[in-house]
Protein backbone atom coordinates (compact mmCIF):
# COMPACT_ATOMS: atom_id res chain seq x y z
CA UNK A 1 0.00 0.00 0.00
CA UNK A 2 2.88 2.35 0.80
CA UNK A 3 4.29 1.81 -3.12
CA UNK A 4 0.53 2.62 -4.21
CA UNK A 5 0.43 5.87 -2.16
CA UNK A 6 4.04 7.06 -3.42
CA UNK A 7 3.02 6.31 -6.81
CA UNK A 8 0.24 8.27 -6.34
CA UNK A 9 2.33 10.92 -4.76
CA UNK A 10 3.79 10.85 -7.96
CA UNK A 11 1.29 11.88 -9.94
CA UNK A 12 0.28 14.73 -8.26
CA UNK A 13 3.43 16.30 -8.88
CA UNK A 14 2.55 17.34 -12.23
CA UNK A 15 0.71 20.28 -12.25
CA UNK A 16 -0.16 23.20 -15.16
CA UNK A 17 2.87 24.83 -13.93
CA UNK A 18 5.32 21.78 -13.36
CA UNK A 19 4.30 19.45 -16.81
CA UNK A 20 7.70 17.72 -16.68
CA UNK A 21 9.99 16.95 -13.84
CA UNK A 22 12.67 15.11 -13.73
CA UNK A 23 13.84 11.86 -11.18
CA UNK A 24 15.66 14.56 -8.70
CA UNK A 25 12.99 17.55 -9.02
CA UNK A 26 10.05 14.42 -7.59
CA UNK A 27 12.54 12.80 -5.46
CA UNK A 28 13.08 16.40 -3.78
CA UNK A 29 9.71 17.56 -3.34
CA UNK A 30 8.14 14.46 -2.11
CA UNK A 31 11.52 13.99 0.12
CA UNK A 32 11.97 10.06 -1.76
CA UNK A 33 15.33 8.40 -2.34
CA UNK A 34 16.24 8.55 -5.70
CA UNK A 35 16.33 5.38 -6.68
CA UNK A 36 13.22 4.48 -5.09
CA UNK A 37 11.46 7.63 -7.44
CA UNK A 38 12.99 5.88 -10.10
CA UNK A 39 11.70 2.47 -10.16
CA UNK A 40 8.43 3.88 -9.24
CA UNK A 41 8.31 6.30 -12.64
CA UNK A 42 9.72 3.36 -14.82
CA UNK A 43 6.48 1.40 -13.71
CA UNK A 44 4.29 4.57 -13.87
CA UNK A 45 5.74 4.94 -17.58
CA UNK A 46 5.18 1.03 -18.60
CA UNK A 47 1.76 1.28 -17.51
CA UNK A 48 1.13 4.15 -19.65
CA UNK A 49 0.26 6.99 -16.85
CA UNK A 50 3.63 9.02 -17.71
CA UNK A 51 5.85 9.43 -20.50
CA UNK A 52 9.47 10.18 -20.69
CA UNK A 53 11.68 12.79 -22.77
CA UNK A 54 14.97 11.42 -24.10
CA UNK A 55 15.45 15.09 -24.76
CA UNK A 56 15.20 16.82 -22.04
CA UNK A 57 15.15 13.53 -19.82
CA UNK A 58 12.53 14.42 -17.91
CA UNK A 59 8.46 12.77 -17.36
CA UNK A 60 5.27 14.38 -18.29
CA UNK A 61 1.78 13.09 -17.67
CA UNK A 62 0.87 10.15 -20.15
CA UNK A 63 -2.71 9.68 -21.73
CA UNK A 64 -3.75 6.66 -18.99
CA UNK A 65 -5.41 9.42 -16.72
CA UNK A 66 -7.57 10.47 -19.47
CA UNK A 67 -8.54 6.84 -20.35
CA UNK A 68 -9.74 6.58 -16.56
CA UNK A 69 -11.53 9.63 -17.03
CA UNK A 70 -13.33 8.13 -20.42
CA UNK A 71 -14.30 5.30 -17.98
CA UNK A 72 -16.17 7.11 -15.61
CA UNK A 73 -19.12 7.21 -19.07
CA UNK A 74 -19.79 3.61 -18.48
CA UNK A 75 -19.57 3.28 -14.57
CA UNK A 76 -21.92 6.40 -14.18
CA UNK A 77 -24.87 8.21 -16.00
CA UNK A 78 -25.10 12.17 -15.86
CA UNK A 79 -27.38 11.92 -13.04
CA UNK A 80 -25.01 9.63 -10.57
CA UNK A 81 -22.17 12.16 -11.35
CA UNK A 82 -24.27 15.08 -10.80
CA UNK A 83 -26.65 13.89 -7.45
CA UNK A 84 -23.41 14.05 -5.02
CA UNK A 85 -23.03 18.03 -5.91
CA UNK A 86 -26.76 18.83 -6.28
CA UNK A 87 -27.00 17.09 -2.35
CA UNK A 88 -24.63 19.13 -1.31
CA UNK A 89 -25.90 21.95 -2.64
CA UNK A 90 -29.23 21.19 -1.14
CA UNK A 91 -27.79 20.85 2.07
CA UNK A 92 -26.16 24.19 2.03
CA UNK A 93 -29.35 26.52 0.72
CA UNK A 94 -31.90 24.33 2.29
CA UNK A 95 -33.78 24.07 -1.22
CA UNK A 96 -34.39 21.32 -3.69
CA UNK A 97 -32.16 20.98 -6.40
CA UNK A 98 -33.14 19.35 -10.11
CA UNK A 99 -31.14 18.10 -12.98
CA UNK A 100 -33.24 18.78 -16.05
CA UNK A 101 -32.50 18.21 -19.73
CA UNK A 102 -33.95 19.50 -23.33
CA UNK A 103 -36.01 16.70 -24.95
CA UNK A 104 -37.35 18.78 -28.20
CA UNK A 105 -39.89 21.79 -27.06
CA UNK A 106 -39.44 20.52 -23.34
CA UNK A 107 -37.17 19.90 -20.51
CA UNK A 108 -37.43 17.12 -18.14
CA UNK A 109 -36.37 16.32 -14.70
CA UNK A 110 -33.98 13.75 -14.38
CA UNK A 111 -32.85 13.87 -10.70
CA UNK A 112 -34.09 15.96 -7.51
CA UNK A 113 -32.05 16.40 -4.94
CA UNK A 114 -34.67 17.27 -1.74
CA UNK A 115 -34.36 20.09 0.65
CA UNK A 116 -36.11 20.15 3.86
CA UNK A 117 -38.25 23.01 3.45
CA UNK A 118 -41.49 22.01 4.47
CA UNK A 119 -43.05 24.23 1.83
CA UNK A 120 -42.00 23.17 -1.19
CA UNK A 121 -42.95 22.32 -5.02
CA UNK A 122 -43.68 18.70 -6.03
CA UNK A 123 -40.78 18.53 -8.51
CA UNK A 124 -40.89 14.55 -9.97
CA UNK A 125 -38.31 12.31 -12.05
CA UNK A 126 -39.62 12.97 -15.74
CA UNK A 127 -41.94 16.37 -15.15
CA UNK A 128 -41.91 18.05 -18.19
CA UNK A 129 -42.40 21.40 -18.89
CA UNK A 130 -42.40 24.01 -21.99
CA UNK A 131 -38.93 24.95 -22.53
CA UNK A 132 -39.77 28.69 -22.67
CA UNK A 133 -41.32 28.32 -19.24
CA UNK A 134 -39.18 28.77 -16.23
CA UNK A 135 -35.63 28.75 -15.40
CA UNK A 136 -34.53 25.72 -16.41
CA UNK A 137 -36.04 25.76 -19.98
CA UNK A 138 -34.69 28.95 -20.48
CA UNK A 139 -31.70 28.24 -19.38
CA UNK A 140 -31.15 25.46 -21.46
CA UNK A 141 -32.61 27.93 -24.24
CA UNK A 142 -30.07 30.49 -23.67
CA UNK A 143 -26.63 28.62 -24.21
CA UNK A 144 -28.06 27.01 -27.01
CA UNK A 145 -26.54 27.81 -31.02
CA UNK A 146 -28.41 31.02 -32.05
CA UNK A 147 -29.81 29.29 -35.03
CA UNK A 148 -30.48 26.07 -33.20
CA UNK A 149 -32.56 28.54 -30.97
CA UNK A 150 -34.68 30.32 -33.86
CA UNK A 151 -35.50 26.94 -35.53
CA UNK A 152 -36.81 25.59 -31.98
CA UNK A 153 -38.86 28.60 -31.41
CA UNK A 154 -40.41 28.79 -34.77
CA UNK A 155 -42.46 25.68 -33.81
CA UNK A 156 -43.56 27.04 -30.37
CA UNK A 157 -47.07 27.83 -29.48
CA UNK A 158 -47.04 29.55 -26.26
CA UNK A 159 -49.30 28.86 -23.37
CA UNK A 160 -49.62 31.00 -20.59
CA UNK A 161 -49.77 28.55 -17.12
CA UNK A 162 -49.47 31.72 -15.22
CA UNK A 163 -50.01 35.59 -15.17
CA UNK A 164 -46.12 35.50 -15.58
CA UNK A 165 -45.39 33.00 -18.25
CA UNK A 166 -43.83 34.21 -21.02
CA UNK A 167 -45.89 34.89 -24.07
CA UNK A 168 -43.86 36.15 -27.08
CA UNK A 169 -41.00 34.98 -28.53
CA UNK A 170 -39.77 39.02 -28.62
CA UNK A 171 -40.45 38.58 -24.69
CA UNK A 172 -38.32 35.47 -24.41
CA UNK A 173 -35.76 36.61 -26.70
CA UNK A 174 -35.06 39.33 -24.45
CA UNK A 175 -34.83 37.30 -21.62
CA UNK A 176 -32.18 35.00 -22.86
CA UNK A 177 -29.78 37.65 -23.68
CA UNK A 178 -29.86 38.74 -20.11
CA UNK A 179 -29.59 35.41 -19.06
CA UNK A 180 -26.65 35.09 -21.44
CA UNK A 181 -24.95 37.99 -19.70
CA UNK A 182 -25.60 37.01 -16.22
CA UNK A 183 -24.82 33.50 -16.68
CA UNK A 184 -27.68 31.91 -15.05
CA UNK A 185 -31.69 31.74 -15.13
CA UNK A 186 -34.53 33.21 -12.82
CA UNK A 187 -38.46 32.33 -12.92
CA UNK A 188 -40.82 33.42 -10.76
CA UNK A 189 -44.41 32.57 -11.02
CA UNK A 190 -43.87 31.01 -14.34
CA UNK A 191 -45.45 27.67 -14.45
CA UNK A 192 -46.07 27.28 -10.75
CA UNK A 193 -48.09 30.30 -8.67
CA UNK A 194 -45.93 30.53 -5.35
CA UNK A 195 -42.88 28.84 -7.28
CA UNK A 196 -39.55 30.55 -7.78
CA UNK A 197 -36.00 29.17 -9.27
CA UNK A 198 -33.02 29.75 -10.43
CA UNK A 199 -31.13 27.52 -12.81
CA UNK A 200 -27.63 27.01 -13.65
CA UNK A 201 -26.12 25.56 -17.03
CA UNK A 202 -23.95 22.05 -17.18
CA UNK A 203 -22.06 22.22 -20.29
CA UNK A 204 -20.45 18.84 -22.28
CA UNK A 205 -16.54 18.77 -23.14
CA UNK A 206 -17.21 20.77 -26.62
CA UNK A 207 -18.65 23.07 -25.22
CA UNK A 208 -22.65 22.19 -25.65
CA UNK A 209 -24.87 22.77 -23.39
CA UNK A 210 -26.09 19.60 -21.94
CA UNK A 211 -28.17 20.32 -18.88
CA UNK A 212 -28.98 22.45 -15.58
CA UNK A 213 -28.64 22.48 -12.32
CA UNK A 214 -32.02 24.33 -10.65
CA UNK A 215 -32.80 25.32 -7.06
CA UNK A 216 -36.49 25.51 -6.55
CA UNK A 217 -37.63 28.24 -3.88
CA UNK A 218 -40.77 30.48 -3.40
CA UNK A 219 -41.55 33.65 -4.12
CA UNK A 220 -41.35 34.27 -0.04
CA UNK A 221 -37.98 32.74 0.06
CA UNK A 222 -35.80 33.52 -2.81
CA UNK A 223 -35.75 37.00 -2.22
CA UNK A 224 -32.83 39.90 -2.67
CA UNK A 225 -31.55 38.98 1.00
CA UNK A 226 -31.19 35.21 -0.22
CA UNK A 227 -30.87 35.81 -3.93
CA UNK A 228 -26.81 36.57 -3.68
CA UNK A 229 -26.19 33.30 -1.55
CA UNK A 230 -28.12 30.96 -4.11
CA UNK A 231 -26.52 32.53 -7.18
CA UNK A 232 -23.23 32.07 -5.43
CA UNK A 233 -23.66 28.44 -4.51
CA UNK A 234 -25.95 27.83 -7.16
CA UNK A 235 -22.85 28.89 -9.97
CA UNK A 236 -20.09 27.34 -7.76
CA UNK A 237 -21.93 23.57 -8.10
CA UNK A 238 -22.16 24.00 -12.01
CA UNK A 239 -18.77 25.17 -12.14
CA UNK A 240 -17.42 21.88 -9.84
CA UNK A 241 -19.90 19.65 -12.73
CA UNK A 242 -18.32 21.68 -15.47
CA UNK A 243 -14.47 21.06 -14.73
CA UNK A 244 -15.78 17.53 -14.24
CA UNK A 245 -17.87 17.07 -17.52
CA UNK A 246 -14.50 18.73 -19.35
CA UNK A 247 -12.93 15.82 -18.83
CA UNK A 248 -14.50 13.35 -20.20
CA UNK A 249 -15.28 13.62 -23.98
CA UNK A 250 -18.21 11.24 -24.66
CA UNK A 251 -20.39 14.59 -22.80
Amino acid sequence: MKTVKKALEILDCFTKNDRELGVTEIANQLDFHKSTTHALLATLKEAGYVIFNPRSRKYSLGFKPLELADHIVYQRDLRDLCLPVMRDLAEKIQESISLSIRNEISRICIAVARGPQQVRLNITLGMSVPVYCGAAGKCLLAFMPENSVQRLLAGIDFVRFTAHTISTITQLVEELSTIQKQGYAESREEFFNDAAALAFPLFAAGGQILAVYSIHSTVNRLTADTRGRFVTEGKDAAQRTNAILKSIRQY
